[in-house]
């Protein structure tokens, strides 16, 4: 009996090109079958989402057609005890599967911190549950993010960033209502994402058991660079939301130092380091660990540098010259001026304009670009004005270079996000 992966978060960006790498490098190992577990969504149920989501998406268009046969779709929502999966199903998993990847969660920064239990801790701790059922299970494998430590001027390692009493009683105040949001001013996390990743971490250390564990910390993860083929990305977030609000001519004025260093990480680095910890774990992973996935200052990228390569990126084509920048620096009052003449008051006289015309289908794209612009310089300051050292135990990439890298990104970002918009 070969190897069984069982995948979580195949919906989502990292996800999939996990999915893609396992499949891609099967003939390194004896892979029997991948079980991925999927939640019915608007009306699908878990196999139509598998067919209509990520059967038909570009990231397996290299592999072979028959990819599809070594996937068992099961229906099932992570946040529910037994991960939502009915008792034959789970049965079926937890006597087969030999090694779990649980890449599953909410990438929004803003949720509220109930909801954000929900997909970053309850999801964790059901599918850590599962992997306890599993008498095969060699190993699992848990994304978390490198954010998990608090912003400071000294290197970040790959250890449990310290909570102020234990994560067990910090879940059960915050489910007790004892203690809600303003548990971030204490822990010095800026959102409720990096905080419940934060608490997952404890959590999951706690309660491993003789579990081989291999907790994975990526930083900010961006287009690929190699597989599935090199500028594939499928996600809005983080570094992607900068080029696609940059391209689109809507993003002028960013609250941001120029010269902080952002550490954006390749997808398919990420996807490559998670599996290689489930299947090809070094000697050193006896035990359970902590593996930063990061790019590291020597391949960060400045913010000034980046924008300037976006912006020439962009002004060479005729669909994107609006792309430009007026103001990149401190929220202060030459920000909200700029802010106000070239965001607010085009958004305003523009909305204005469509509403005299009768065009809501305008009205709701002029809102929605209000509103990316306003959720970019609300959420991102944290990471655009301050640098972040991780010292990864050993090198991530050998070979990286950055503009060549910027370049790859807009490129993805304009060919699978804004010629879709």
């Amino acid at each position: 009996m070969g190897l069984c992966v069982l995948l979580t978060g195949v919906t989502g960006f990292l996800g999939k090109v996990v999915l893609e790498e396992l499949l891609r490098r099967h003939s390194e190992y004896e892979l029997d079958n991948v079980f991925i577990i999927t939640r019915p969504k608007k009306g699908q149920d878990a196999k139509t989402r598998f067919l209509e989501k990520i059967v038909l998406s570009p990231c397996f268009s290299r592999l072979p057609k028959t990819w599809v046969h070594s996937v068992q779709v099961v229906e099932g929502d992570l946040s529910e005890p037994n991960c939502g999966i009915d008792l034959g199903a789970y049965e079926k998993i937890c006597t087969e599967v030999t090694h779990i990847i649980h890449c599953a969660g909410s990438v929004s920064f803003e949720l509220p911190i109930a909801e954000a239990i929900a997909a970053n801790i309850n999801a964790t701790l059901n599918v850590y549950d599962l992997a306890r059922d599993c008498p095969r299970l060699t190993r699992i494998v848990s994304t978390s993010t490198a954010y998990v430590t608090p912003h400071s001027v000294n290197p970040m390692y790959e250890t449990l960033v310290p909570l102020p009493y234990p994560a067990s009683e910090i879940l059960e105040d915050i489910r007790l209502g004892k203690i809600g949001e303003e548990l971030l001013r204490v822990t010095g996390h800026p959102n409720t994402y990096t905080l419940t990743k934060c608490i997952a971490e404890h959590l999951v250390m706690e309660r491993k058991d003789n579990i081989p564990l291999t907790i994975v910390r990526p930083s900010i993860i961006s287009a690929s660079k190699q597989f599935p083929f090199p500028g594939w990305i499928d996600s809005h977030a983080a570094f992607a939301a900068f080029i696609a609000a940059f391209g689109a001519g809507i993003l002028h004025v960013v609250d941001a130092n120029p010269k902080v260093l952002l550490d954006v990480v390749p997808v398919d680095t990420v996807a490559n380091i998670l599996v290689n910890e489930a299947l090809f774990p070094s000697p050193e992973a006896i035990n359970s660990r902590i593996v930063h996935a990061v790019a590291t200052l020597k391949n960060a990228i400045k913010i000034q540098a980046a924008v300037t390569a976006i912006q020439e990126y962009f002004q060479k084509k005729p669909a994107y010259r609006k792309c430009r920048t007026h103001y990149l620096g401190p929220r202060n009052i030459t920000f909200h001026f700029q802010d106000f003449i070239r965001h607010k008051i085009p958004l305003y006289v523009a909305r204005l304009f469509y509403i005299l015309k009768g065009d809501v289908k305008m009205q709701k794209q002029i809102e929605k670009a209000a509103w990316i612009i306003a959720s970019i310089n609300r959420v991102f300051p944290n990471f655009t004005n301050h640098t972040y050292d991780f010292r990864p135990s050993r090198p991530i990439l050998v070979e990286f270079d950055v503009e060549e890298y910027v370049n790859l990104v807009c490129q993805g970002v304009e060919e699978h996000l804004l010629k879709k918009i």
